[in-house]
């Protein structure tokens, strides 16, 4: 009798579960929250993007410097050795970023005079060359004008204020590379108030800006803060956000980072530089030797 009363209570006893509006309470909720979490989660990311790409920018500084203190001269924009001719200065650190290896082959089919287009590193991918923000990272590209494949960089030297002027560390100037070669006695501005390179992403237009390795073009390896041009409407390009067509891209510094640009000096350090700076004040710190 007893057994049987505790059954009928059992029976009797309402069953717990959830209803359809309860789960779609819960279900809302839990979207509400990762809406807010992906935010967060997506600036936390951007953080150590810029970070890893600061890192970058610091290994490649001190190259450069390493590369002063080998050969007493900080490395050319563009080389105009019988051997190695219109080699970019990123190619010439390959020893001093732990990649020895690639430079020997490089300089061998140098040696053996094969054309920078032709050389089979020139689609090797170099990350220390390429910024983590970077939404094509390590993809290859090919050049419109030549068809070739190449691995890209992220980074571009400071030229000076323009192109013309060839007044920043790395000068494109065909006369003054040629003839000469920047020293850091000739940097009377300060090393730790001149820009050495920053930020450029590789162009979309496949003309070959962004090679690491080497080309004709001397914007692939060096461009100035305030570019002025009249043609495809990149009449003057200031260090900003990209606002103008997209071929306008390759004549400014500019990154994928929401508010500005990493920026490596002379002296060795990077910082962050926001895309509201004073444009004089870029245009300063662009420069080697203006006494500014």
């Amino acid at each position: 009798m007893v057994l049987f009363e505790k059954f009928q209570i059992m029976i009797r006893s309402p069953k717990h579960g959830i209803t359809l509006v309860e789960l779609l309470v819960v279900v809302a909720i839990i979207g509400v929250l990762i809406a807010m979490l992906l935010p967060a989660l997506q600036t936390i990311r951007e953080a150590s993007r810029r970070v890893a790409c600061a890192n970058n920018q610091r290994q490649i500084i001190l190259a450069v410097l390493t590369f002063e203190s080998a050969n007493k001269q900080l490395p050319r924009t563009l080389s105009f050795e019988p051997n190695s001719k219109l080699a970019h200065w990123q190619s010439k650190l390959l020893p001093f970023v732990e990649r020895p290896a690639i430079y020997q082959e490089v300089q061998n089919e140098f040696d053996e005079r094969v054309h920078v287009y032709h050389q089979k590193n020139f689609s090797t991918t170099i990350d220390v060359f390429q910024c983590p923000s970077e939404p094509e990272i390590r993809k290859i590209f090919e050049a419109d004008r030549t068809g070739f494949q190449f691995a890209f960089t992220n980074y571009c030297g400071v030229n000076g204020v323009r192109n013309e002027d060839s007044n920043g560390v790395f000068p494109t100037d065909l006369a003054i590379l040629e003839s000469s070669t920047v020293l850091l006695s000739m940097i009377s501005d300060g090393l730790s108030n001149t820009l050495a390179f920053g930020e450029r992403p590789p162009s979309s237009r496949g003309h070959g800006f962004g090679m690491w390795l080497g080309s004709q073009n001397a914007f692939a390896a060096s461009i100035g803060i305030n570019e002025g041009f009249v043609e495809e409407e990149c009449q003057e390009m200031r260090f900003e956000f990209p606002r103008a067509t997209e071929a306008c891209k390759v004549f400014h510094h500019w990154g994928h980072h929401p508010s500005g640009v990493n920026f490596a000096r002379i002296d060795g350090s990077v910082h962050f530089v926001n895309y509201s700076i004073n444009l004089e004040t870029m245009k300063s710190l662009a420069t080697r030797s203006e006494g500014d």
